[in-house]
């Protein structure tokens, strides 16, 4: 049995079609057919099922993939170990997430530096990506997991913050109420899905914001300058709160309870990346948790 070949054919299974799996590889689409072909040509099996739409696996497919993918990554792994002296992982990990997120940067530098065999691609997106489709390796997300193929491991939970500078408080005084806050010229996140929303306890509220933008770095800027008051994730508010820029409001109205959480996908092996990059990244949020949320 060719391995190329059986690589090639995991790829397939893995992307969901051969020009993913193209993409992914950098081997033209026409050569990943041909080899599947010639593989199946081989174990005189039919593998995939092909149609004009999707691809799906036969029963002896099945069966190869879930013996091949594992196969596959201890070669991988231990060819590694040969040719590197220091036995460093290398790969690369395509990681998505959130804006509210995009305080972590800290995260991805540290983990270069214990692992700079793994090239860290990092897409930073508010619309909803496929593991698959937009070869995911691995997803942090925040709030409510609604996807039936991904494992979820939780990391913290958090709470955003109502914040303004002393001397907006100064000036339009502190609001003491969620009417008195609303009242206020506002700096908020802007959802994809439509106007910015904010929830205290059972009441949801839409906003008439002053300012909106989907990157919280702008956000931080709007109520920096002084003209406006503003809702920010813990991450991104509490250095300047400790350092006296910022100030938080309505302690007593809190805003809802969000857990970040790491994705990956289920129906996948899960390569040693990904498990390397899981165990640092819930070490970092144990080490960091002070500056990362407002919740013990």
């Amino acid at each position: 049995m060719d391995l190329n070949s059986l690589n090639i054919f995991v790829n397939v299974v893995q992307q969901g079609s051969f020009s993913a799996a193209s993409r992914k590889t950098g081997i033209p689409v026409a050569t990943v057919s041909r080899r599947v072909s010639e593989l199946e040509s081989a174990l005189q099996q039919r593998l995939l099922e092909r149609t004009t739409r999707s691809l799906m696996l036969t029963d002896a497919g099945n069966t190869l993939y879930q013996h091949a993918v594992q196969g596959l990554e201890e070669i991988f792994f231990g060819e590694q170990k040969m040719q590197s002296n220091d036995q460093q992982l290398r790969g690369c990990l395509r990681i998505s997430i959130p804006p509210a997120l995009e305080a972590l940067t800290p995260l991805f530098s540290e983990f270069y530096r214990a692992n700079p065999g793994i090239r860290i691609e990092l897409l930073t997106q508010s619309r909803k990506l496929n593991f698959i489709d937009d070869s995911i390796d691995i997803m942090l997300r925040i709030g409510d997991i609604n996807n039936e193929l991904a494992i979820a491991k939780k990391l913290a939970s958090m709470r955003h913050m109502v914040v303004a500078t002393p001397q907006f408080i100064d000036q339009h005084g502190r609001p003491e109420t969620i009417e008195q806050l609303l009242a206020l010229p506002i700096a908020t996140f802007l959802p994809t899905n439509g106007k910015p929303q904010w929830r205290f306890g059972e009441q949801l509220f839409t906003l008439e914001s002053a300012f909106c933008c989907n990157e919280y770095s702008h956000v931080l800027n709007a109520i920096r300058s002084g003209q406006m008051i503003g809702e920010l994730p813990p991450m991104i508010a509490m250095a300047s709160i400790r350092s006296g820029e910022l100030v938080e409001v309505l302690q007593h109205q809190p805003l809802p309870v969000l857990d970040i959480n790491l994705l990956y996908a289920s129906n996948r092996f899960t390569s040693q990346l990904i498990k390397t990059f899981n165990r640092f990244a819930v070490d970092y949020f144990q080490r960091n948790r002070g500056d990362i949320t407002n919740i013990v």
